[in-house]
């Protein structure tokens, strides 16, 4: 049985004072319910002098609309009215939004959401009173409520092998690097947050899927030092935590890295650093997304 749960803005989800469920239950009972699967889509393309047809550059997904139609009802006329009051007072519009959650028999996912109502309740028969509310999701994409996490790291044993030659400081052998594959179950890409932690210098985190990779330049982390990376459309971000201070480090990022995101299916994602002598631990932090469910 589906139905819709809503949560203030900075609400909590455990708290009846923040939310309120949409099923086929009073006091709030759910009709219908539309725009929870597939998503709207814009082709972007252009014509091409003297070829054929278009050429497309870029496929943009629309701001999701989920609508509900809802029946409230109360035990009395009076009852139902407070019910009514309630379920304005939670839906109100606010500029920060809320959390939608959408729960059916197989799985629960969540959007960020802005609620929508009517400016009149339209039928009420008896003790029941119809509305049809819209929730505005300007992010389209469905997310599971648990986050994935996958921690891969590079340890070098002290005097595990030794060279019978000496070597001047400037020659370099190799770079330190691990990878990991990453099966990821989501239907639309999805953004990952990196948080490398230990002794790195001028670390590279490699998508080997898709070729793209994140160059931080001229950075060095020391024990207890960070660097965590956020690859979300709209929220990308570099923050650097060394020396107990934290700083943007956006600008050391190289012109030709790609903040890139998981692709549905297989993933292998390595890392490396220009020290070879250290042990470090990178933190792939994501979450599944769906376009619909």
């Amino acid at each position: 049985m589906q139905h819709l749960k809503y949560v203030v803005p900075h609400g909590n989800p455990e708290d009846p004072n923040d939310y309120v469920v949409l099923k086929f239950a009073s006091p709030y009972i759910l009709e219908t319910v539309k725009g929870v699967s597939g998503l709207e889509k814009t082709v972007i393309s252009s014509e091409l002098a003297g070829v054929d047809g278009n050429a497309v550059q870029h496929i943009r997904a629309e701001p999701r609309i989920v609508e509900a139609t809802v029946f409230v009802y109360g035990n009395t006329r009076e009852d139902m009215y407070r019910n009514r009051l309630r379920l304005i007072s939670l839906l109100s519009n606010t500029k920060q939004p809320g959390t939608l959650y959408y729960i059916n028999d197989s799985i629960t996912v969540m959007i960020e959401s802005y609620p929508q109502l009517p400016g009149d309740f339209t039928e009420r028969i008896k003790n029941y009173n119809k509305c049809s509310i819209k929730f505005y999701c300007p992010y389209p994409f469905w997310s599971e409520t648990e986050q994935q996490t996958i921690q891969m790291e590079y340890d070098i044993i002290e005097d595990a092998f030794a060279f019978p030659f000496a070597f001047d400081d400037t020659i370099c052998f190799a770079e330190t690097r691990t990878s990991a594959e990453v099966y990821y179950n989501g239907s639309a890409e999805a953004p990952v947050t990196l948080t490398l932690i230990g002794n790195v210098m001028s670390p590279i985190i490699r998508n080997e899927t898709t070729g793209e990779q994140i160059e931080v330049a001229d950075v060095e982390l020391s024990e207890g030092d960070t660097l965590t990376i956020s690859t979300k459309k709209g929220s990308k971000s570099v923050i650097l935590y060394k020396d107990g201070e934290t700083s943007n480090a956006f600008n050391l990022v190289t012109a030709s890295s790609v903040f890139w995101q998981l692709k549905p299916g297989r993933n292998v994602i390595s890392f490396t650093s220009s020290n070879g002598n250290t042990s470090s631990v990178l933190i792939v932090t994501y979450t599944n997304l769906y376009e619909g469910v």
